[in-house]
């Protein structure tokens, strides 16, 4: 049973939606003149509610790496992608529905880098140059180092560190980033 949405990169000039076999997709795309994929034509980024993730090659469906989930994190929520990077970023939370963390993960290889933590979160979504994601926090965990209030959460993805968290009120579960990254 898949657990979360597939993510799609391909190469063209325009971002479409994408439902595949019952998951949600999306197909983020770059202009060909400014850079190349990662790998191939189309990969397919899955992450199972067994915290698995797959690297899948489109169309064919050639299977180019599986990895599990870091033990501490094996609950995934959301992946993102940069245009143009070799790194992605999964959203996971640990066993029982507790803090969470933004991975970063090579997408060729399916390595993962150092997880930071986000609390209780619902939602990430990365800048489309890399260097900031933004994680929708419903609340967090006394003790632990993480937002405890309903926030939005910058994080400087170049440093690894969280940033000062933006009020929002609510329980924010979703977050979406303009192409051009101003708003």
């Amino acid at each position: 049973m898949i657990a979360l949405a597939a993510l799609v990169l391909g190469c063209s000039a325009c971002t479409n939606g994408l439902a595949v076999d019952g998951m949600t997709a999306e197909r983020l795309k770059a202009d060909v003149s400014t850079c190349q994929t990662t790998s191939g034509p189309g990969t397919v980024y899955v992450a199972t509610d067994d915290g698995v993730l797959t690297s899948i090659d489109l169309p064919g469906g050639h299977r180019n790496w599986s990895v599990h989930l870091p033990q501490h994190y094996p609950l995934p929520s959301s992946i993102s992608l940069v245009q143009c990077e070799s790194e992605a970023y999964i959203l996971a939370t640990s066993a029982y529905k507790g803090p969470a963390a933004l991975i970063p993960f090579d997408r060729k290889t399916g390595a993962f880098g150092s997880p930071i933590r986000v609390g209780l979160p619902g939602d990430a979504a990365v800048v489309p140059n890399g260097s900031t994601a933004y994680v929708a926090n419903s609340g967090g965990l006394e003790g632990l180092p993480a937002p405890t209030r309903n926030t939005v959460t910058p994080v400087d993805l170049t440093t690894g560190r969280r940033l000062e968290p933006i009020d929002v009120g609510g329980q924010p579960a979703g977050l979406a980033e303009t192409p051009d990254g101003k708003t």
